[in-house]
């Protein structure tokens, strides 16, 4: 049997442009032209249940609705082209846009309750490189009482977190830290994240 009886090619294959193989995190908020990062719909679509999916989908769905120790941290590593920006848009588009996700999740038979109003950080800094981690988040979470040249302590981030949801994506984290000259700047970057 051939594979054109069983298998049926996505029209877009077909067209001259085919299917954008590559995924660059900063297209999500890329409003010149429509793109594949910036469409939950159509990223959907193209994305098959891998293994690393399924394991995040599972993790997340323990953190969420367990009393069971889960860790919060996902570390992805592999060679260029190995599906890690993949992964973080699609935990990125699990997070923003859940409803459409979930259609997804139903048609695939997989599970994962998250919050729906958790703040969703995302950045790439070889795009935007960054002194302070700790200034973006709380830019974002709206703790912008808390911004500044030097590091926070813990309570000043459980002040500036609590009650709040927050899902930290962070594309090429290692050439960010790289990227900044001033050593005790990195280190205090490294103490923040780990805190």
């Amino acid at each position: 049997m051939s594979f054109s009886k069983i298998l049926t090619p996505r029209p877009e294959l077909l067209k001259g442009d085919g299917i954008q193989g590559i995924i660059d995190i900063e297209n999500i908020n890329n409003k010149k032209r429509k793109t594949l990062e910036s469409s939950p719909e159509e990223f959907f679509s193209l994305t098959y249940p891998t293994t690393d999916i399924k394991n995040v989908l599972h993790n997340l769905n323990i953190r969420y609705n367990s009393n069971q120790g889960n860790p919060g941290l996902f570390l992805l590593e592999g060679f260029k082209g190995s599906g890690k920006s993949h992964l973080e848009l699609f935990v990125y588009h699990l997070f923003q846009n859940y409803e459409i996700a979930k259609k997804w999740l139903a048609e695939h038979k997989l599970e994962c309750n998250i919050p729906t109003d958790a703040t969703v950080i995302i950045h790439k800094f070889t795009d935007f490189p960054l002194d302070s981690i700790w200034n973006l988040i709380f830019e974002k979470v709206g703790a912008s009482k808390f911004v500044s040249s030097t590091r926070p302590d813990l309570t000043q981030l459980r002040e500036a977190l609590k009650g709040k949801k927050t899902v930290l994506i962070l594309d090429e984290l290692e050439l960010g830290f790289e990227s900044i000259a001033n050593k005790s700047a990195q280190a205090q970057n490294l103490a923040f994240l780990q805190m």
